[in-house]
């Protein structure tokens, strides 16, 4: 994922993200960041190993999953093509 415009106005999340961000979390992500590396944080190798809610690799901070459009569009929001989201603890998606 990469990093989201700061000058951009954040625009209102629709209802139906809500939902769609929850299915992906648990669902898809199983309730793990979806990273492979790209935060280049360089403490694993393969998918990233932290958890919704249990302390992070490395720093052990509260893991928060989080889901963002990987092409900064929000309008893309249809239930049946999620490929267009990831989903990323606060520390990866920080930082890629």
């Amino acid at each position: 994922m990469t990093r989201a415009d700061p000058t951009r106005e954040p625009r209102p999340v629709p209802r139906r993200l809500e939902s769609i961000s929850l299915r992906i979390r648990t669902v898809r992500a199983v309730g793990r960041c979806e990273c492979l590396g790209e935060c280049g944080r360089g403490t694993h190798t393969g998918r990233c190993p932290n958890l919704n809610g249990q302390p992070a690799y490395g720093p052990g901070s509260k893991v928060v999953l989080t889901v963002a459009h990987l092409d900064h569009t929000p309008e893309n929001s249809d239930p049946a093509n999620d490929e267009y989201l990831g989903v990323e603890g606060f520390l990866c998606s920080s930082r890629a």
